[in-house]
């Protein structure tokens, strides 16, 4: 697969352009400077980065399936920062040469979460947005940008309906628990979890994440027993390092259906 690496300046909306080739991506992004926003669980500035691509092109969710690159933001410099948070809307399903593709096309708008270190200051950083973006070939991509961030309190409607499509964490008081393990078979380690989420009328896709970055996962197989219940098992792999010890607390489990989708951070042992 032929891989190009663009560079493009996120200040405002532009079109990429393939120096090399003359071919024009069509990926354009823009920074929203969003709001100060304070709770009680305190203070922090919510902005967001919005990426548009032309038809037939797609960029990638959190986890990007079995090809892709998930998206992330780096910090280079900065005054009166102390972390950065990169939230995800629901992604689509695709399929793409027999894989799985979890993203997004057309237009997705990232929520940003920046925490100052004093509040009710102005927040400056550089940083660089990295991903990917594929049509018929896919291409990883950076974009560097720079903020300056008052404190001022005037919400981005935007912002504020891309936060309402990010998932919503499960609520285990609500209902039943869901239930995790990791088998050893004669094929391997498997992740497995019990989920009890009705039936949607549609396809059920089932995301396995794990806290330590050395862990992966394979596509999920899927069944329902039941109606409303949801059971999942996915090959574990442990990439370099071998002495981990796994914990079911530490699984992130995401359920992709017709009518929602359902975060689940950490769960019981069955």
């Amino acid at each position: 697969m032929k891989r190009r690496c663009i560079w493009i300046a996120l200040a405002v909306a532009i079109a990429a352009i393939d120096t090399a080739s003359g071919m024009n991506l069509s990926a354009r992004l823009e920074f929203l400077p969003g709001w100060r926003h304070v709770d009680e669980t305190g203070e922090y500035h919510v902005a967001g980065i919005r990426m548009k691509l032309d038809d037939g092109w797609k960029t990638y969710w959190r986890v990007p399936g079995e090809g892709g690159i998930s998206p992330q933001v780096e910090i280079e410099s900065s005054e009166n920062l102390s972390g950065v948070s990169l939230l995800f809307p629901s992604p689509k399903v695709f399929e793409q040469n027999g894989m799985l593709i979890f993203g997004y096309e057309r237009e997705v708008l990232f929520p940003l979460i920046i925490y100052p270190e004093i509040n009710d200051t102005p927040i400056f950083f550089e940083a660089n947005f990295y991903g990917g973006i594929c049509e018929e070939v896919c291409i990883p991509v950076s974009f560097p940008f720079s903020a300056s961030l008052p404190p001022h309190e005037k919400a981005d409607d935007e912002i504020l309906n891309a936060l309402d499509l990010v998932p919503k964490e499960w609520n285990a008081s609500e209902g039943p628990a869901v239930e995790c393990a990791f088998e050893f078979s004669d094929f391997g380690l498997f992740a497995k979890a019990r989920l009890p989420i009705p039936n949607s009328l549609g396809p059920d896709y089932v995301v396995f994440e794990y806290a330590d970055d050395w862990i992966r996962f394979g596509r999920s197989q899927v069944s329902r027993p039941k109606s409303s219940l949801l059971e999942a098992s996915s090959a574990v792999y442990f990439g370099a390092r071998k002495d981990l010890q796994l914990t079911t607390s530490k699984l992130r489990i995401t359920v992709l259906s017709q009518s929602e989708v359902v975060d689940i951070k950490g769960c019981g042992s069955s």
